[in-house]
């Protein structure tokens, strides 16, 4: 409604507002719920509306008061607040362990979040226990999730349950087409002298995701003579 009545006054401002709408409705989990949980790289573009729609409301505000300063005092104190809450957040984004942790304090229920909360338990901090703990986790919440099958693994190979961790394993891999769970459990295969099952796993791995360098490379490794 704002933009409408702002069409003739203050075209840029209108344009702005109407920016926003459009780019902010897919995102904002009105018309439909998103799938991220770390939303806010979703309102960069949305944004580019909302400051052209302040700057051309300030601008116009400075005209009518004595002391033109003042109307871009709100806009000076609304960048800093805004640079502070960038800089604390940013603090999150300075490793995975941290952007995962947050990522629990906001939705600890999501079955990816506490998946790669296991990655980072398992991969940065090397706490077994936690990783397990969060694969788990995601498994009573998504029981076929393979990301968390594939750290449920691990966690149970470090811990020497090797034939239940094979059997996990096989089960992240069967159920995904990704490239990932396929090299992940060929690498459990070859610490476990199993080349040859390595090998079949890769090939199929291929079929599947052709381009994943990861595959390629762990076939390379395998059979030096093999076609990447």
């Amino acid at each position: 409604m704002l933009a409408w009545l702002l069409r003739h006054r203050s075209p840029l401002s209108s344009f702005g507002l109407v920016w926003f709408l459009i780019l902010f409705l897919p995102i904002s989990n009105l018309l439909v719920a998103g799938p991220s949980v770390y939303g806010e790289r979703l309102l960069y573009a949305p944004m580019i509306g909302v400051a052209a729609a302040l700057s051309a409301g300030t601008a116009a505000l400075a005209k009518r008061v004595d002391r033109p300063i003042l109307a871009w005092i709100p806009v000076a104190a609304l960048i800093l607040g805004h640079g502070i809450s960038a800089a604390l957040r940013g603090r999150d984004w300075a490793s995975s362990d941290r952007l995962f942790a947050s990522g629990l304090e906001v939705e600890p229920n999501s079955a990816l979040i506490q998946s790669n909360a296991a990655i980072a338990a398992f991969r940065d901090r090397h706490d077994v226990a936690a990783a397990f703990e969060h694969a788990s986790i995601a498994l009573r919440l998504w029981s076929e999730y393979p990301q968390a099958l594939v750290v449920l693994g691990m966690c149970l190979e470090k811990t020497g349950q090797i034939a239940e961790a094979d059997r996990v394993m096989r089960q992240a891999c069967e159920q995904s087409e990704g490239a990932d769970a396929a090299s992940d459990y060929a690498r459990f295969l070859i610490r476990h002298g199993r080349r040859s099952e390595a090998m079949e796993v890769l090939e199929r791995g291929r079929r599947n995701r052709p381009n994943s360098q990861s595959i390629r490379t762990l076939l390379l490794r395998l059979a030096p003579t093999a076609r990447p």
